[in-house]
This record gives C-alpha cells, structure tokens and sequence, in this order.
C-alpha cells in the first residue's frame, strides 16, 4: 500500500514537473489560409481568441491582419494592423521593463516589419499614397531597430539558461547523476540550421525592395530618387536581382535629370509566392546514465520548408513576352535567421531546464527505493517485487512526462515563402497578361491605366488558388 501511495505521488510531481503542450488555433487558421479560404482563416482566430488591444493578443491580430489583407478587404486590414500595432507598444513597453509574461507569444522583428509592410499595401490598394509613404518609413525604422530589440531578446534568454544553470549545480544527489548527461539532437539542429542561409542584421530584403519600390513609383523630387536608390542599392546587395538593378538605373537618370520616356511609363509586379516555414515539434532524447527507466528527453521547435506556388510568372503583352518575375527576396532566410538566433539559448534553457526535471525525478525515484528497501529488510516485500515498483513508477513518470511535454509551435506562418518582382514596359493594349513560367497557364489578367507607370501586386500561397491581385497608379510626371 505504501509504495502504491508513493508511486501515486510521484506521477502526481512529474505532472507539474513536466507542464503540459498546447493546441492552437494558428494551426487551423493556417490551414484554411493555404486551402485559400483567407476570410474563413482570419473569421477562426477572431471567434476562437475575440482579440482585444492586449499584448498577449498581437498575434491573433497579425493573423487576422493576413487573413484580411489576402481576401482583399483592405479597410479591415488596416484596422487589424492599427490594432497590432497598439498591442505591439505594449509588448514592447512590457519587455523592456522586464514585466513580460513568458508563456505569451513575443513579436519578432519580419512581424513588427511586415505589419507596417501590408498596411502600406493596403494603402495603396484604396489610393492612399500619403498614408502609404508613413507606413513604408515606419518598416524602414523597424530595421533600423531590429539589432538593438534582438539582443534584448538575447540576453533575455541567456539570463533564463543561467538560472537554470545555477539550479543544476546544487549538490544534491539527483544532479550528481545527471552531471554527465548529454543531447547531441541539439548539436545535429543547429547544423541544419545553418544550412538555411539566414540574411545577415535580421535584415527584410522584400521590405527594403518595397521602400526603394515606392520612391520609383511615388516618388516626388530627387530627395527620394537618392532615398529609392539607397534602398534598391541595399536589397540588391542582400538579393540580387535584375528588377532591383532596372530600378536603380531608373532612379540615376531621374535623380540627374535624364528621365527617358521609358522611365515614365512601366510597369512593377510584386509577387507574393506560397508559404513560409512553420515549425512542428522535435523530440531528441538526452543520455543520462541511471539504472531505472526515466523520461530523458527535450522537446524543441524545427522549421520546416513549405512549397512556392510557382517558380516564377511570366508576364505578356497578348502573345509578346514581357519577360519574368524573379525572386527579390528569400523570406524563409529572413524567417530562419532569427529562429536560429533564438534557438542557439532557448534549446540550452530547454535542456537546463529538462535536466533539472529529470534531477527531481532521479530523486523523487531514489526516495522510493529507500522506502521500498526497508520494506525488503523488514520482510513486508520480496526484492522482486521492489524492483517492479521502481520498474513501474519509472516507466508511469516517464509516461505522464512524454506525454504532456511539448514546443511552442506559434509563429506567424500565413507570410510567403518568397517575394519576386519584376519590372517591364507596359502593354500597349493597356492589358498585362501573367501567366505560369511556362506561359501555358494564365494567371490574371490586369487592366492598366494608359499613362504612368503602374504597380500590380499578386499573392499566391499555392498554384490552386485564385490569385489576390491589386494594382495601383504611381504618379505621373
């Protein structure tokens, strides 16, 4: 009876020891995105979180923000950013003075640089150039900024890994078994990390791109011709491209005063293509040498790739190519460089974490063998039986620990694999046709204003859906 009563409590101490994993409902709202149900997707956060201007809120709002942007509704995707916005000050205000809550969701800086990115899309789709200049400075700013906020976030982590260093230190006989223990999983993650190719500086090259991209379009004295310049100078040193390169030959006649006509009259496509990684949960075990069966394991996010819609787009002038998008920016780079960033000290604040746990398990399991021994000396128990009591309170807590541990798996994930762009002259039918990479399959088919050069902005999460398609007037001269 006594050692049923302290198995009982020993599954009762690893359930608080080894928290619990939960569903979201990011997950759904991603899935209904991909499937190009992009209203349904934003509707299904904004029942299942009813979001409010609260810093534990922003991600509900970036996803509806998305979910909105995709399904044209402009207005309310300003609204929903606007909203982001708020909870991001106070996110910001939290974490700086150290009152941040851990367990809520915290903006990375491809957020806080998107946010403001759609917004200025958005502003331009319903022909407001003035609000669009705003946000286009403020996504600016943001990267100006990205360095500074990460290494808050750094430190922030390290603090946490060495706390839990300092826990695994105390001298007590659970710690002296795990001293030598070991996860070389995280070793092997870290290497296929890196294989990534993160951009440097936590740098946006779609962001910069689009900045250089509204001074070609919008752009109003040779202040912002040398401003355009320095953007597309600056994404095509992190993304070559030859849309960034037309640009800035463009931008120099302009700034000098040698404008030819064709400087006046082209055509930009944005193109937005499939999905950004997502991350799901990796299981690596850790080695710690102990006789009796015990849950020794981590649980850590991976990112995982998702597909492009297309490999590019062709755009046509009736049956006359135009020529083809080209990629401008790789977002999954932009993605990977702060998660691994990130999990250089989170997967070590994990592991610290995880072996302190099994420390408290090892002795929690030691008490009970004591116990149990002194029922053998006394007669009350035969040593086999001993040995399958602790046989089974390792293998009950192990369980239970299995079972309830997991990984933060949020992130805003409704974001493109990739941008592409392209600059082209524009059709003399006032018609741009786009088309797949082959010109087989047609895409769209955008109506253009007949003088001036024109913007077309397209989003495809995967080649079965209808495209999201916008176009606005740049300024005429």
């Amino acid at each position: 009876m006594e050692a049923r009563r302290t198995l009982w409590f020993t599954i009762l101490i690893g359930t608080v020891l080894c928290g619990c994993s939960t569903v979201n409902v990011y997950k759904e709202a991603d899935g209904l995105f991909v499937a190009g149900n992009y209203k349904g997707a934003a509707d299904r956060v904004r029942t299942a979180a009813e979001p409010k201007i609260e810093s534990s809120h922003l991600l509900n709002w970036l996803y509806m923000g998305s979910g909105d942007f995709a399904s044209g509704n402009h207005p309310a995707t300003v609204a929903d950013f606007t909203a982001a916005e708020s909870c991001l000050k106070l996110q910001n205000m939290q974490f700086l003075g150290g009152a941040f809550s851990g367990s809520d969701y915290l903006a990375r800086t491809y957020d806080e640089t998107m946010m403001n990115f759609y917004q200025a899309l958005s502003f331009l789709a319903g022909g407001k150039v003035d609000r669009a200049r705003v946000e286009f400075n403020r996504v600016v700013e943001r990267q100006g900024r990205a360095a500074k906020r990460n290494e808050a976030k750094i430190a922030e982590a390290k603090a946490a890994a060495a706390k839990a260093e300092k826990a695994r230190s105390k001298k007590t006989d659970g710690n002296k078994i795990i001293a030598d223990a070991s996860c070389p999983g995280i070793d092997e993650l870290e290497k296929e990390l890196a294989q990534w190719s993160p951009y440097a500086d936590y740098m946006n090259p779609a962001a910069v791109f689009m900045s250089g991209a509204f001074m070609l379009l919008w752009g109003e004295d040779s202040s912002d011709y040398e401003h355009g310049l320095t953007y597309f100078k600056r994404a095509a040193g992190m993304q070559p491209s030859s849309a960034a390169h037309k640009a800035i030959e463009i931008l120099e006649r302009k700034a000098s005063g040698h404008a030819m006509p064709g400087d006046r009259d082209f055509v930009l496509v944005l193109f937005e293509n499939g999905m950004a990684p997502e991350k799901e949960e990796i299981r690596k075990e850790i080695i710690i040498p102990y006789r009796y069966p015990i849950h020794a394991g981590i649980s850590m996010p991976k990112l995982v790739h998702r597909g492009g819609a297309h490999e590019r787009l062709s755009l046509w002038d009736g049956g006359n190519a135009l020529g083809a998008t080209e990629m401008v920016c790789d977002f999954e780079r932009v993605v990977a460089k702060e998660f691994a960033e990130e999990f250089k000290w989170e997967s070590r604040k994990a592991y610290l974490a995880a072996i302190v746990r099994i420390g408290i398990q090892i002795a929690l399991m030691e008490v009970e063998r004591a116990q149990l021994d002194r029922q053998v000396k006394e007669g009350k128990m035969s040593p086999f039986a001993r040995d399958l009591t602790l046989a089974a309170s390792g293998a009950v807590l192990s369980a239970v620990c299995s079972a309830t541990m997991g990984s933060d798996l949020r992130m805003w994930s409704t974001l493109p694999k990739n941008f592409q762009a392209a600059i082209v002259p524009k059709p003399q039918g006032g018609v741009l046709s786009v088309k797949d990479a082959s010109g087989a399959a047609s895409i769209a088919e955008v109506q253009l204003p007949k003088d001036g050069p024109s913007f077309v902005y397209l989003k495809l999460p995967t080649a079965a859906n209808q495209a999201t398609v916008f176009t606005a007037n740049g300024r005429k001269e």
